[in-house]
């Protein structure tokens, strides 16, 4: 289902596949046949507000019809507005190769997994303080050095390869601590699960 970038590590593409299977983002007919108006609605909302927009998105609907887990995968960087996004009640949320600088639409959510991939504009991740989270992958953007809205995360498995994530300490889980090396290049050591 997911094409392999060279840019990506065997590793993460698996962690990515896991976390999108574990939210049934991965399954045949995963809910787009089920409500195609809305979707079709989405994406072009999505499209008007990011000219340009020639990339995938995959939508998970739950029964009432509301859009639950969302997949875009940018492969032209042109994303930089999430505003479409905001209000929705998901639960997943994966954007690869956006250019997004900022992603406050999401604030507010009950997200339990985030994957953000090779989002290189994007420095500050203080709208997922407070979430529900269970996963997170922050994949691909050096201009990321601060993650300490994941303090409070309970988090079972987190990805920060490729970032320029300083040292840091991260309360998980109660009294569990993750310690987080500099990265610089690639570290094999950053596929932490729980």
């Amino acid at each position: 289902m997911f094409a392999r970038t060279p840019s990506l590590s065997v590793g993460l593409a698996a962690i990515l596949t896991m976390i999108l299977a574990d939210e049934g983002m991965c399954q045949e007919g995963n809910g787009a046949s089920q409500n195609s108006e809305t979707e079709k609605a989405f994406v072009d909302s999505l499209k008007k507000a990011n000219p340009g927009f020639e990339g995938k998105v995959q939508l998970k609907f739950d029964k009432t019809g509301a859009i639950v887990d969302l997949w875009i995968q940018d492969t032209q960087a042109v994303i930089k507005d999430l505003s479409p996004v905001k209000g929705l009640p998901l639960q997943s949320f994966v954007l690869v190769h956006g250019a997004v600088k900022d992603i406050e639409p999401l604030r507010g959510m009950k997200l339990t997994n985030v994957v953000l991939m090779k989002c290189e504009n994007l420095t500050d991740i203080s709208a997922l303080e407070d979430m529900p989270l269970r996963n997170a992958t922050l994949y691909g953007f050096r201009n990321l050095k601060d993650i300490s809205a994941l303090k409070n995360a309970k988090l079972r498995g987190m990805n920060c390869e490729a970032t320029s994530v300083c040292p840091a300490t991260i309360r998980i889980a109660g009294q569990r601590q993750l310690v987080l090396p500099v990265l610089g290049g690639r570290f094999d050591g950053m596929n932490v699960g729980f």
